[in-house]
This record gives structure tokens, sequence and C-alpha cells, in this order.
């Protein structure tokens, strides 16, 4: 296969591209079809069951608030704690 210029490596290039973006989709959808017929559906990444999806759901679910409350937990220190700042510094810092 012999190039002789840039565009014809571009065309080259652009040809096999096709072809293994072809492959790789004919891959694809023969193994999700597999996966159909035994009953799983992709989901964030994974093969699973529907039932499993509905537990992963509800795990993710938790997590989600525990981060929530996380997150409302530090806003709330930082709050009083910028309210310590300034009271020790009206205390000690400011003129009175």
């Amino acid at each position: 296969m012999g190039v002789r210029n840039k565009e014809d490596a571009a065309m080259v290039i652009g040809e096999l591209r096709k072809e293994i973006r072809g492959k790789m989709e004919a891959e694809l959808l023969k193994e999700y079809a597999e996966k159909q017929k035994e009953g799983k559906y992709p989901y964030e990444g994974m093969w699973l069951e529907p039932h499993e999806v509905v537990k992963l759901q509800k795990k993710l679910k938790i997590r989600d608030r525990i981060v929530l409350a996380e997150v409302l937990i530090l806003y709330v220190l930082f709050g009083l704690s910028l309210y310590v700042v300034y009271r020790l510094m009206k205390i000690f810092l400011l003129p009175r």
C-alpha cells in the first residue's frame, strides 16, 4: 500500500477508520443482542438484570443523601468557624 502524499495518507486513514468503526459497531450490536436475550441491560457501564438495577439505584440514592449531608455539615461548620473568627476579631482586634 504505497502512499505518495499527505492527501493519499489521509484518505487511507479515513478508509481504515470507517472499516474499523464498522467492525466495532457490529461486535457491539452482537454483544448487545446477546445480553438482551439473557435479560440484561446496560446500566452505568455494567450489564445488569432489572432487579439488580433497582438495588443499585437504591444504594446510590442512599449514598447521594450521605454526600449531601456531608456537604451541608461542612457548610455549617465553615459558617460557624467564620462567625467565631469574626467574634474573636471583634473582641481582640477591632477598636472599641
